[in-house]
């Protein structure tokens, strides 16, 4: 988070995204996962398996909360 405070144009400001995502993941801080990776997905110009990752770190989190509606919208 300190980078992007720092340089908010980084570079690899989506892999940052990205990697904060995973970690609130991993601690079950599902709300501020799906920021991040949707935050990571609309700055991203990574190629379509990146995306396509991306986009399963979503739907697994909505899956976690029980929100699978919001998977299939």
């Amino acid at each position: 988070m300190a980078v992007l405070k720092m340089s908010p144009n980084f570079v690899q400001k989506s892999e940052v995204f990205y990697k904060l995502g995973i970690i609130f993941a991993k601690t079950y801080e599902i709300d501020q996962a799906i920021n991040y990776l949707q935050n990571s997905l609309v700055c991203s110009n990574s190629n379509h398996a990146k995306r396509s990752d991306m986009l399963t770190k979503i739907a697994i989190c909505y899956a976690e909360q029980g929100q699978v509606s919001k998977i299939l919208n």
